[in-house]
């Protein structure tokens, strides 16, 4: 059965249980490949860096695409068959780390695999709540799954360090491989909305258009270009913070994980912030937390240079998820209100292909920082940048005005 676009139906509500367990899979795979790669086969803040590129490399590659799909087809589909990407490609993980001498180009390129169901599901899943919600509904469903996304980001990576401790990489991974299948099953009963009919039109033409309306838009200009200042820095440090924890702070595979798991309370603390008391803080106000917090995080992460204490790292996690996600809940909603339905899946794409798509760009920049400069390069690289974005907040209209309905939103 399908239903109406804009008009709610329960089975929506799925989306929250396979975000859970999708990006809990997805976390699992994240930290568990860089402690196998440190720890048990010799690798260095180079390799992992390598390996982040790879699994973030289908954001910069098929955002576009993908976002013209969801605009042309059932973003239902769309969402199924990036799980099922993911699925077989944490099964084919299992099976190279099971073999002895295991090869490092197979592995970034399975990586990819499921970097690819991570796109496919940030595209089609606004999609699908923007056509099927409206008003207060629409911004309690964003909080609700991105509370469960945080909650997949706190319990997956301690879970993840203690299974390759006690059970090694290939049992964690197929943790994961369980949890993409209960949530593919999930998706199944996602329902089914009501399309009508678009002209056929040439896909380079939806690409153009998504970009266009996203750069004339006074408001999502700026997310924009927050987000990619924001995502190069994160991912310039993500790419060697596994091997800076291990090697240079001595951290285990179990205070790794504690490290990120961090990272997912502080993301619940700001899901939980922004459902109970979100809806009556301006969002003029709340744009803002998520940039100075990733700004204090860069500064955190430099720190532990002269004070070698882990417990730095955890302060600068519990920040780096309570602030944007309070940014992401707020952003989206902006998205959805000041875009027409039939352009949401384009412009969904273009955020996430020059934001998101500069993952792999950062992770790259962390690589040739470690190879020329070391660890003193890479942070001061990412503190540039997360400055960055933390002065562009405050000269835009999303710190200033509050972002209007468009007339198809508020219909």
């Amino acid at each position: 059965m399908s239903t109406t676009p804009g008009v709610a139906s329960p089975k929506i509500q799925t989306l929250g249980w396979i975000n859970l367990f999708a990006n809990a899979a997805d976390q699992i795979a994240t930290v568990a490949l860089p402690i196998v790669y440190v720890s048990k086969l010799a690798g260095d803040a180079g390799d992992t860096s390598i390996l982040t590129m790879a699994a973030t490399l289908p954001l910069l590659l098929f955002s576009l695409p993908f976002g013209a799909l969801a605009d042309r087809v059932q973003a239902r589909s769309l969402l199924l068959v990036g799980e099922g990407i993911r699925l077989a490609s944490l099964i084919g993980l299992i099976i190279l780390l099971a073999m002895p001498d295991p090869s490092f180009a197979l592995i970034a390129l399975l990586a990819i695999g499921g970097g690819t169901g991570t796109v496919a599901f940030q595209v089609a899943a606004p999609t699908l709540v923007a056509k099927s919600t409206t008003g207060a509904l629409r911004q309690q469903l964003n909080s609700n799954i991105e509370l469960a996304r945080s909650i997949a980001i706190t319990a997956g990576p301690p879970l993840a360090g203690v299974l390759v401790s006690v059970a090694g990489g290939s049992i964690a991974l197929s943790v994961g491989a369980t949890l993409v299948l209960i949530a593919l099953l999930a998706a199944i009963r996602l329902p089914v909305i009501a399309e009508s009919q678009a002209a056929k039109r040439r896909i380079r033409d939806d690409f153009s258009e998504g970009i266009r309306f996203t750069l004339k838009n006074p408001w999502l200009r700026p997310i924009l270009f927050v987000s990619m200042f924001f995502n190069l820095g994160w991912y310039v440090l993500l790419g060697v913070i596994v091997a800076w924890a291990s090697s240079e702070l001595g951290m285990s595979s179990i205070g790794i994980g504690t490290m990120f798991a961090c990272y997912g309370v502080g993301m619940i603390a700001g899901a939980s912030f922004m459902k109970r008391t979100g809806t009556s803080i301006k969002e003029t106000m709340l744009v803002q937390i998520g940039p100075w917090c990733g700004f204090t995080f860069a500064g955190l992460i430099a720190l532990t240079m002269v004070i070698r204490d882990p417990s730095i790292l955890f302060v600068a996690f519990f920040l780096i998820g309570t602030g944007p996600i309070i940014w992401t809940i707020t952003t989206i909603t902006i998205r959805q209100t000041v875009t027409p339905s039939s352009l949401l899946g384009r412009v969904s794409a273009a955020i996430m292909f020059a934001s998101a798509g500069g993952r792999p760009i950062g992770a790259g920049i962390g690589y040739l920082g470690f190879k020329f400069g070391g660890y003193p390069l890479v942070f001061a690289i990412a503190l540039a940048l997360f400055g960055t974005q933390a002065f562009l907040i405050g000269r835009t209209a999303l710190a200033s005005e509050q972002a209007p309905a468009t007339q198809e939103s508020a219909t």
